[in-house]
């Protein structure tokens, strides 16, 4: 009976340390925090190019580009506005142009 006792202790335990690790089917639900290149305010949006305007600074969109809003959950391109401060990390794409691969919205509007 112990043996059998044990072994149901043991199978729970291994059961709840697999359950804490983080998975790819929750990455729209699970913050994400890091320390971005840049920051700046949006002053034109153009998704139907690709292309953003920051501080007077002309960049590319990637295509894989990843939104966070201001609580730091993944979110798309169209919650980006025109007059929001954001923080963002710039990556060569495949053709070696740099673009902005993250965006995190720092501000509520």
């Amino acid at each position: 009976m112990k043996r059998v006792i044990h072994g149901l202790i043991a199978a729970f335990f291994a059961m709840t340390l697999g359950s804490w690790m983080p998975s790819d089917s929750v990455a729209s639900t699970s913050q994400v925090f890091g320390a971005p290149q840049e920051q700046g305010k949006i002053e034109r949006l153009d998704l139907q190019s690709g292309e953003l305007v920051i501080d007077d600074t002309l960049f590319r969109l990637s295509g894989a580009v990843a939104v966070y809003n201001y609580r730091g959950f993944q979110t798309s391109v169209d919650a980006l506005r025109k007059g929001q401060r954001v923080a963002y990390n710039l990556a060569e794409d495949a053709a070696g142009v740099q673009a902005v691969s993250v965006i995190w919205i720092l501000s509520k509007k």
